[in-house]
Order: structure tokens, then sequence, then C-alpha cells
């Protein structure tokens, strides 16, 4: 092709024809700055193309990610729930003179749950790493970072609060009042370690009990009553909390696979 040229500006010079030769030069500088503009066009489509698959990769990983820490929160939330009904229970048994009966063990345990929510970070992390501008939607940006500098550090606050505020009471305030706590499973004497699943499913039952050294001593007890209530409300506002969060994290989900979609297209 450049040979082909060569001839032609040759031919041209030779016939003296200078008018056309500087024509066909501005041409041939033209198709030269065309051809340069396109290389530069497709190497940066190819860019962009590599740069939104990293960018889906991302939003899937962070997608996956909350999708477990969903599933992790409501069954966080579930034992929360169970907590603030069981402290209820309790507190009406005690308020209103009620006699003993086996299955407030299990409620005078239940009142003082503590969890450890633990959440996936990797999607998040890979971000980090990558520059949060990774993520080319500013709205969607500024949503995933809220959710985790903001939602997730006072979910994570909470939950230490909680724990400090537990071992506080389970050291000062049940070690007094009640009998050694049953937290474990117990296992049936016959077979412990059997292996087929007929048997594992009788081989052990959760028996998660607490029980008073002195009933009625309880309900005139101020400091394990006011312990009691304020754990409860504690929970109930890291409840409340939670369902927030959990609102947020189900948007974000669907806003993620909108983004996903459309860069996929």
């Amino acid at each position: 092709m450049a040979v082909f040229f060569k001839r032609i500006r040759q031919k041209l010079l030779v016939k003296k024809r200078f008018g056309k030769y500087s024509l066909y030069a501005l041409g041939e500088v033209l198709i030269v700055i065309v051809g340069i503009l396109v290389a530069v066009q497709v190497n940066s489509w190819n860019e962009q193309r590599k740069n939104e698959a990293v960018e889906i990769s991302v939003l899937k990983a962070i997608k996956a990610d909350l999708i477990k820490d969903t599933l992790l929160l409501k069954e966080d939330m579930g034992l929360h729930l169970h907590s603030m009904l069981s402290s209820r229970i309790v507190q009406d048994y005690l308020a209103n003179d009620r006699p003993y009966n086996d299955s407030l063990a299990h409620h005078f345990i239940a009142s003082f749950y503590v969890t450890d929510w633990m959440h996936n970070s990797g999607g998040i992390q890979t971000l980090k790493s990558l520059g949060v501008n990774t993520i080319t939607d500013e709205k969607l940006r500024n949503e995933i970072i809220d959710l985790y500098d903001v939602k997730y550090n006072f979910l994570q606050y909470l939950t230490a609060s909680l724990t400090n505020n537990f071992l506080y009471i389970e050291q000062n305030i049940l070690r007094t009042r009640f009998e050694q706590a049953r937290l474990f499973f117990d296992y049936k004497e016959s077979a412990p370690f059997a292996d087929d699943k007929e048997s594992n499913s009788e081989l052990v039952k959760w028996d998660e009990r607490m029980i008073p050294l002195d009933y009625e001593a309880l309900k005139n007890d101020h400091e394990y009553l006011f312990h009691l209530k304020t754990y409860m409300n504690e929970v109930h506002w890291y409840w409340f909390i939670c369902t927030d969060t959990e609102n947020q994290m189900s948007q974000t989900i669907l806003n993620l696979e909108q983004e996903i979609k459309s860069l996929e297209k």
C-alpha cells in the first residue's frame, strides 16, 4: 500500500501537477489521521470493555456477599426477637407474681442471648483495593459505601456493646442468682458417634436452661430486674437497626442486579 501511494506521488511530481499533488498529500495525511483515530478508538473501546468486565466482577462479588449477609442477619434478628419475647414472659411472670414452671428455665437464659454477627467482606475489600471509582454509577457507589462504612460499622458497634453488657450481667448478676447455665448439646449415651442420619437426628437435643436459685426472691430483685429490662431495650434497639439495615441490603442487591444487567448488554 505504501509503495502504491509512493508511485502516485512520483507521477504527480514528474508531471509537475503540484496542485493535485498537494491535494493528494493532504488526503494522505487525513487518511493517516483517520487511521490513528480509529486505532485510538478501538484501543479505548477495548480498555472500556476490560474496565466493565472488572466492574461487573466486583459488583457480582458484592452482591453475593450481601445475599449471604442478609441470610445471616435474618438469623441473628430471629434470635434477638426470641430473646425479646422471652424477656417479656419473664417480666410478666415476675411482675404479676405468677408461680414458677419449668418452661421459665429456658426463658431466663434466652432473655440474655448475645450473638456476634459476622459479615462477608471479600467483595468490598476488592473494591477498595481497586479504587471505589471502579463502580462508575455514582449513586450506586455511594449507596454501597454508606451500607458498609456506616450501617455495617454501626451494627458491629452495637454488637460489641451488647456483648460487653452481657459479660457484665453474666459475671455480676446471673452467677449469683441461677444454677449453672446449660448451653450445649446433650448427647445420648447410646451410640453418641453414630454415622447414619436417622440416628443423628435423635442423637442430640438443644437444652438451654438457667434455673433460679430463689425464684421468689427474683420478683423483688431490683438489680436483676433493672438489667433484665435494660438489656431488652438494648436488644430492641439493635433489632430495629438490623431491620433498617436488612431493608437497605435488599434494595442494594436489587440495584446491583440492575447495574450488572446494564453493563452486560
